[in-house]
C-alpha cells in the first residue's frame, strides 16, 4: 500500500476517535480550524494527494499532474497559526508542461534517463552509428504555450562510406561521413573517376556528403566508372574499337570523341561516337596512337590512350632499278611499300624461245628480305619473263613484271674438225649445232684455194660467191644447206660436182691445197649472227683406183671409223626423213621420234640406287663446279642429261583437243591430251565428249590413274561427269585454287551441297592433318537413288613447278591415296593446274615405289618416258625429275618413318627393344639407315671453305660448310674486298627455310666474324649448347659479363641476366657503327655435362625451344652454336623441328627431321644416343602438350 493511502486511513481514524466536527480538529482542550482545499488556487488537472476537502494542520499534501506535466509546487503544507490553519502557499498551483524524453531519429541514448524533463533541464544526447551529433547537451525550453527541447533533431544522418561499383573502399578510413564533408575516392583498377579534370593523372576524385532537403547522399552517385575498351578488329587499313561503361551506358556520363594519328603526324578526330568506332583509311603495319575523350560539364577527359599497330598486308609492287642484259646480268630492284615485315621475295623466271617450242625453262627462287639484286645469267635469243613479288606474313604482294627478249648470239662452232680425202673429193662429218644462241638458219660450205688464215674476216665479211670455172675465185660457196636439212650429223662430200640450182659443188683439182670453212648462221628478226670453223688445209691427190669400201678400209683408224659412222648416220637420217609425217594418223605410232634422243636406260637395282645417285651427283658437281652454263648442252651429265633426253612436246595427234569446239576447255593451250589416251565422256551434252584428261597406266595396272588439269568454271560439270562415269573413289588435288596471284583451279566442291550438271555433290566431312586436307564427298545422280563416296585428298604444300620441302608429307599422301581406293573402283583422278608437272611426279613416285618393292628395281627414265607417251611432258621440270631420284632413295633406304601422334609412345617402346638376332635396337637400325645417306649429302662444293686463307677459321677441317648453304658476311670483308667467310651453315626448320644458322664457337680470329654473322642475319636468339664454365674452357669469352665490349666495328652491351631451369644467359644490345642496336638474347645450356653424350633433361631443351620461338619474327634467324659446330647443335635444331611436327603437322618423323639437318651439315646428330634422345624429347613434349588429348 502506498504512503498516501496510509495517511488517508490515519486521518480517518483520528476523525472518528476525536468525534471531530467538519472543519475542526479536536485535541481535547480546544479545536483548530483545518486547511481547506478550496482555499487553494488550483489549476486545471491539479490533483492533491490524498484528495480531501480539509487537511489537518501540520499536514503535508502532495501535488500531482497528469503525465507530461509538472506541478508548480510538488508539495504543500497546512500550517497551524494560533487557532487557525493556513496553507504555506498563496500563489496558484498549476500543471506546467514538461519536455518528453528525446526520441528524434538517430538518438541512441541520453544522460539522466527519464520520461520527462523540466524546463531548463539539460541532457546529453548520444547518437547512433551513422548519425552525427548537432548539439550536446540539449535544453528543455518553454515557448509560451508548451515546453520543447531547444534542438529538435540533435542527431543528423551521415553518408555511409561510398560502396558504389568500382570504388576502392579499402582506401577510405571511416565508415560514415558528416554532411558537408568531402572525401577523395580512389577508383579500383579498371575504373576511373567520372569527375576528374582533363589531364588529371590520378584515377581519383573528391565527392561531398549533401542533404538537398532529404536524407543525406553523396553528391556523385557513381564516382567511379569502368571504361573498358576492346579492340574488336584490326586489319591492315582499319582499327575497330568497342567500349562499354559499368555501370550503365557510356553516353550517360560523357559525349565521346576519338582521335588517331600515326606517331609524329597530325591528329585526326572522329566526333560524337556512341559505343564504338572504326578508324579507316590507315596504312598497313603502322603504329597509331588512338585516344578516346569524354566531354562532361564543359570539360574534356582523356578516357583511354592506346598505341595499336595495324596488321601487315601484302607488300606493294617492287620497282626494277636495273634491267639485266647479256653483258650485265644483274637485275636490281627496290621495294618502298613493304606494308609489314618483309619475309622475303619470290623471283620467278620463265624463259622460252619463239623459234623453239621445245625450249622452256622456269626457275623459282626464294630470296631473303635484304636481297635487292639477282644475277640472271641471260642466254642469247631468249624471251624472258621475270615476276618479282615481296612477301610478308600476309602473303604475296603485287608482282613486278620484266619482260625482255635478248638478241641472238653467234652460234656454236661445229665440232669434230676431221676431213678425209679420196678420189679427188673430200669428206667430212657435219654436226648440227644447238640453237642455244638463236635459231640456226643455214650451214654454208665455203672452199678456199690454198690457205687463208683470216677466219674472222671470212666469217663476218665474206659474201657468198658462186663458183666460176672460167675464173676460179679464191673463195667460193660450194653448198648452202638450210638448217632443217642438217639434223644430228650428216656426211658431206666436197667436189662431187652437184649443182643445187644456186651453188655449184665443183670438183676439186688434183695436187691442189684447199681449206674448208663452215659458216653457221643464225637469223632471227632481221638479225644475223655467224660463227665459222676451219677444216684443213688438205691436199687433193690423184684419183685412186680403189672403190669406196676399200678406201674406207685403208683409211687410218679413227678417221675411217668416224667416216663410216657418218655415212651410216646419214643413211639413217634420210630414211627417217622419208618416214616422217606431220600429223601421222597412226593411232599410237609416234608423230616423230626426233626428241627421243636417249637410248633405253637400264633398270637400277634398289641395292645399287645409292651408289648410282652418288655417281650422278659427283658428275653433276664436276660440271656445275667448273663449266660454262652456255655450253651446258654439250656438258650435260647425270640426271639433267637423262631429263634432257626425254621427248618433249606432242608425240601423238591431239585433234580433239585442238578442235575449235574444245579449245576453250583447255586451261593451257599447249597442254592437251593425245587422241589415243584421252578420257572420252559418254554423256556429254555438247556431243564432243571432250575433257582435258588422260589415262595413265599404273604399276601392272592399266589405266590406274587419270591425269587431268584443274577444272575451269565451264568444265566443273564435265569433271564430275568423269568422276561418275569412271567410278573413281579417290581424287588427289595438288594445287591451290590460286597461286602467286594466278587462278590455278576452279573450286569444284561445295561448302555443303551443290549440283554440278546432273551430279549432286555433298561434303560429309573434312579434316586436316598437317598439309593434307581430307574431304569425304557423297555423289548422287539427279533423279537417281544410288550414292557413291569419293575421298578428296588436297595436298597444300607443293609449289608450282617446284617440289615439296618435306618428302614425308608426300609419302603419306601416296600411302593414303592407295588406302582410300576402294576395291573394284575406277582410276584415281589426280590433278594439279596443268596436270603434268606435280601430277606426273606423284604418279611416277607411286609407280616407282610399287615396282621397287615388288621387283627390287627402279627406272626413273623409262617410267617418265612411258607416262609422256600417254600425256605430254609428264614430270614437267628438271627439278621434279631430280626430286624423284632423291625421294625414292630416301624412302627405299630409310623406309616409312612417319608416325601418327597417337602411336608415338607405343612405337618408342618397340624401338627400344633389341632385335634377338642382331642385338640392336630400332633406334640403331633407323640411325644406320640415315647414316647411309650421309656420304651422299657430303657431295657438294666446298671451294670457299677450302681456300688457304680460311683454313684458320675452321676448327675442324672435316666440318666445313658447303658453298650452297653457307651464309656470307656482309659487314666484314676478306683481304680481297669480297664478302667475309665464316664456318656456318643454314639449316631448315619444319616450316621455315634457313631459320637456323649453325656455327662453331669462335676463336680469337673469328670473334668479329661471329658478331658480323649475328648482325647481318638479325639473329635475335643465340643458343650455345654448353655451360658458361665449359664455354670459357673452349673459346675466348665472346660477350661481356657486364658493361660493354668491342669486337672490331661491333659494340656489345649487356643489359640483363637471364636464368631458367637448366639454362641461363643474358640480354645483349649489339650495335654496328651508328646504326640502331639489335637486341639479342643469348642462352647457354647448363644441363648437358661435357662428359655425357646427351643432355640430362629433355624438358630443359623443350623450355629453351619455347623461349627462342617467342623471340622470332619474319626476318630473324636463330644462331645455334657448339664447340665444332656440329656435335651438339643438332639436338636443338632437331628438337625444334620435332616439336613443330607434333604441333603443326600432327605426326612425328624423327628420321626426316634428322635427314633435313644432315643435308646441310652431315655431322649433325652424330650418334645413336642423340638420335634416340630425339624420341625421348618427343615423348616429353607430348606429355606436356596441353592438347595432347586431341591426338589420342
Amino acid at each position: 500500500m502506498s504512503p498516501s493511502c496510509l495517511c488517508c486511513l490515519l486521518l480517518l481514524a483520528l476523525a472518528v476517535l476525536g468525534e471531530e466536527e467538519d472543519g475542526q480538529s479536536r485535541d481535547g482542550s480546544h479545536s483548530v480550524e483545518q486547511c481547506r482545499k478550496s482555499a487553494l488556487s488550483l489549476g486545471t488537472n491539479v490533483q492533491l494527494v490524498p484528495p480531501q476537502d480539509y487537511y489537518l494542520p501540520n499536514t503535508g499534501v502532495s501535488v500531482r499532474c497528469p503525465g507530461g506535466y509538472k506541478p508548480s509546487r510538488d508539495r504543500i503544507t497546512c500550517k497551524a497559526e494560533q487557532n487557525k490553519s493556513v496553507w504555506d502557499v498563496t500563489a496558484p498551483i498549476l500543471c506546467v508542461a514538461q519536455c518528453a524524453k528525446p526520441t528524434a531519429p538517430g538518438i541512441e541514448s541520453v544522460s539522466n534517463q527519464k520520461d520527462y524533463y523540466n524546463r531548463g533541464e539539460e541532457v546529453t544526447v548520444t547518437c547512433e552509428t551513422g548519425y552525427q551529433s548537432v548539439s550536446r547537451p540539449i535544453t528543455c525550453k518553454w515557448n509560451g504555450t508548451h515546453s520543447n527541447w531547444n534542438v529538435s533533431a540533435p542527431c543528423i544522418e551521415q553518408c555511409a562510406k561510398p560502396t558504389a561499383q568500382g570504388v576502392n573502399s579499402s582506401s577510405l578510413k571511416k565508415h560514415f561521413y558528416d554532411v558537408g564533408e568531402s572525401v577523395t575516392v580512389t577508383c579500383a583498377r579498371g575504373y576511373q573517376s567520372v569527375s576528374r579534370a582533363p589531364g588529371y593523372q590520378s584515377v581519383s576524385g573528391a565527392i561531398t556528403c549533401e542533404t538537398n532537403g532529404g536524407r543525406p547522399n553523396w553528391n556523385v552517385s557513381v564516382p567511379c566508372i569502368a571504361f573498358q575498351v576492346n579492340v574488336r578488329r584490326v586489319t591492315p587499313t582499319s582499327i575497330s574499337l568497342q567500349w562499354e561503361c559499368q555501370p550503365g551506358p557510356c553516353r550517360s556520363y560523357w559525349s565521346i570523341s576519338v582521335s588517331y594519328w600515326p606517331k609524329g603526324q597530325k591528329e585526326k578526330v572522329i566526333h560524337t561516337v556512341t559505343e564504338g568506332a572504326t578508324v579507316r583509311g590507315l596504312e598497313p603495319h603502322t603504329e597509331y596512337i588512338i585516344t578516346i575523350y569524354g566531354y562532361r560539364q564543359g570539360k574534356w577527359t582523356e578516357l583511354e590512350r592506346r598505341t595499336i599497330r595495324t596488321e601487315e598486308s601484302a607488300p606493294g609492287k617492287p620497282d626494277f632499278t636495273q634491267d639485266p642484259s647479256i653483258n650485265n646480268n644483274t637485275l636490281k630492284w627496290r621495294l618502298l611499300e613493304t606494308h609489314g615485315v618483309l619475309t622475303g621475295y619470290q623471283l620467278n623466271i620463265s624463259a622460252h624461245r619463239e623459234y623453239d617450242i621445245t625450249f622452256s625453262e622456269t626457275e623459282s627462287h626464294w630470296l631473303g628480305p635484304n636481297v635487292t639484286e639477282f644475277n640472271m645469267e641471260l642466254k642469247y635469243g631468249t624471251n624472258y619473263t621475270v615476276t618479282l613479288r615481296g612477301f610478308t606474313v600476309s602473303g604475296p604482294g603485287e608482282p613486278a613484271v620484266w619482260a625482255h627478249e635478248t638478241s641472238i648470239g653467234e652460234p656454236p662452232e661445229p665440232i669434230n674438225k676431221w676431213i678425209g680425202v679420196a678420189n679427188q673429193a673430200a669428206f667430212f662429218l657435219l654436226h648440227s649445232v644447238p640453237s642455244q644462241h638463236g635459231p640456226i638458219s643455214s650451214y654454208e660450205i665455203i672452199i678456199a684455194q690454198g690457205w687463208n688464215g683470216n677466219l674472222s674476216q671470212i666469217c663476218t665479211s665474206y659474201t657468198s660467191t658462186l663458183y666460176n670455172s672460167s675464173q676460179v675465185p679464191t673463195l667460193y660457196t660450194a653448198m648452202l644447206l638450210p638448217a632443217e636439212n642438217v639434223t644430228g650429223s650428216m656426211n658431206v662430200t666436197l667436189g662431187d660436182g652437184r649443182n643445187d640450182g644456186t651453188f655449184y659443188n665443183a670438183p676439186l683439182r688434183s695436187d691442189q691445197n684447199y681449206t674448208l670453212y663452215v659458216r653457221v648462221t643464225s637469223t632471227w628478226k632481221e638479225v644475223n649472227k655467224s660463227s665459222c670453223t676451219r677444216f684443213g688445209p688438205f691436199l687433193i691427190e690423184e684419183k685412186w683406183p680403189l672403190p669406196v669400201p676399200a678406201l674406207i678400209g685403208g683409211l687410218a683408224g679413227g678417221g675411217a671409223l668416224l667416216l663410216l659412222v657418218a655415212l651410216l648416220a646419214f643413211c639413217g637420217l634420210v630414211r627417217s626423213a622419208k618416214c616422217r609425217s606431220p600429223f601421222g594418223k597412226s593411232n599410237g605410232i609416234p608423230m616423230s621420234n626426233r626428241n627421243e634422243r636417249g637410248r633405253k636406260k637400264r633398270d637400277i637395282p634398289v641395292d645399287d640406287l645409292l651408289e648410282v645417285v652418288k655417281r650422278f651427283r659427283n658428275e653433276e658437281l664436276l660440271v656445275t663446279g667448273g663449266s660454262d652454263e652456255e655450253n651446258s648442252s654439250l656438258l650435260l651429265v647425270g640426271r639433267p642429261k637423262e631429263y634432257k633426253e626425254l621427248p618433249s612436246g606432242p608425240l601423238y595427234p591431239c585433234a580433239a583437243a585442238s578442235s575449235e569446239q574444245n579449245r576453250t576447255k583447255n586451261r593451257y593451250k599447249k597442254v592437251i591430251p593425245y587422241d589415243n589416251s584421252r578420257v572420252i565422256l559418254r554423256s556429254d551434252p555438247s556431243g564432243s565428249g571432250y575433257i582435258n584428261a588422260s589415262y595413265i597406266d599404273g604399276y601392272r595396272h592399266p589405266k590406274f590413274f587419270i591425269a587431268t588439269q584443274g577444272p575451269l568454271p565451264e568444265t566443273v560439270a564435265h569433271f564430275w561427269n568423269m568422276v561418275w562415269q569412271e567410278n573413281s573413289s579417290v581424287i588427289v588435288m595438288l594445287t591451290g585454287l590460286e597461286e602467286q596471284n594466278k587462278v590455278k583451279c576452279e573450286r569444284y566442291w561445295p561448302e555443303e551441297t551443290q549440283t554440278y550438271g546432273d551430279i549432286r555433290v555433298s561434303v560429309q566431312s573434312s579434316t586436316q592433318t598437317g598439309a593434307l586436307v581430307t574431304r569425304s564427298l557423297a555423289l548422287q545422280k539427279v533423279g537417281g537413288t544410288a550414292q557413291r563416296t569419293v575421298e578428296h585428298l588436297h595436298y597444300l604444300q607443293w609449289p608450282d613447278h617446284g617440289v615439296p620441302n618435306k618428302p614425308s608429307g608426300l609419302l603419306q599422301l601416296v600411302e593414303q591415296m592407295n588406302e582410300c581406293k576402294l576395291p573394284g573402283s575406277g582410276p584415281v583422278i589426280v590433278h594439279c593446274s596443268a596436270g603434268i608437272g606435280r601430277t606426273g611426279t606423284l604418279l611416277a613416285l607411286d609407280i616407282l615405289l610399287k615396282r621397287a618393292r615388288a621387283e627390287g628395281k627402279v627406272n626413273v627414265y623409262e617410267c617418265t618416258l612411258q607416262m609422256r607417251r600417254k600425256r605430254l611432258n609428264m614430270v614437267q621440270t628438271q627439278g621434279q625429275y631430280v626430286f624423284l631420284y632423291d625421294v625414292l632413295l630416301e624412302t627405299l633406304v630409310c623406309g616409312a618413318t612417319s608416325l601418327p601422334i597417337g602411336g608415338v609412345q607405343s612405337h618408342v617402346c618397340k624401338m627400344a627393344a633389341l632385335d634377338p638376332v642382331t642385338k640392336t635396337s630400332g633406334f640403331t637400325k633407323e640411325f644406320q639407315a640415315v647414316e647411309k645417306l650421309t656420304e651422299l649429302y657430303k657431295i657438294c662444293s666446298y671451294r670457299e671453305a677450302q681456300k688457304p686463307e680460311n683454313h684458320c677459321k675452321n676448327l675442324d677441317s672435316d666440318i666445313i660448310p658447303g658453298d650452297h648453304c653457307r651464309p656470307i658476311l656482309m659487314s666484314v670483308m676478306d683481304q680481297h674486298g669480297a664478302p667475309g667467310y665464316i664456318n656456318a651453315v643454314f639449316v631448315n626448320s619444319n616450316s621455315q627455310e634457313d631459320l637456323f644458322i649453325v656455327t662453331q664457337l669462335p676463336n680469337w680470329e673469328t670473334l668479329a666474324d661471329l658478331w658480323s654473322l649475328v648482325w647481318d642475319y638479325r639473329c635475335t636468339a643465340i643458343v650455345v649448347m654448353h655451360s658458361a664454365q665449359e664455354i670459357r674452357e673452349l673459346c675466348p669469352h665472346f660477350w661481356p659479363e657486364s658493361g660493354e665490349s668491342t669486337y672490331s666495328n661491333f659494340r656489345l652491351r649487356k643489359i640483363s641476366s637471364l636464368r631458367d631451369s637448366g639454362f641461363s644467359g643474358a640480354t645483349l644490345h649489339l650495335q654496328h657503327k651508328k646504326e640502331p642496336a639489335l637486341e639479342v638474347q643469348l642462352w647457354h645450356l647448363d644441363s648437358w655435362p661435357k662428359d655425357k653424350p646427351v643432355p640430362q633433361d629433355p624438358g630443359a631443351i623443350i623450355s629453351l625451344i619455347g623461349k627462342v620461338e617467342r623471340l622470332q619474327n619474319g626476318e630473324s634467324h636463330v644462331l645455334v652454336m657448339c664447340g665444332d659446330g656440329a656435335t651438339r647443335s643438332g639436338v636443338f635444331c632437331a628438337g625444334t623441328v620435332i616439336c613443330d611436327q607434333i604441333r603443326s603437322d600432327g605426326f612425328l618423323d624423327v628420321s626426316q627431321a634428322v635427314r633435313s639437318l644432315k643435308q646441310r651439315r652431315s655431322q649433325l646428330i652424330p650418334n645413336v644416343a642423340q638420335y634416340s634422345f630425339c624420341y625421348s624429347l618427343a615423348q616429353s613434349y607430348l606429355s606436356s602438350f596441353e592438347t595432347y588429348g586431341n591426338f589420342q
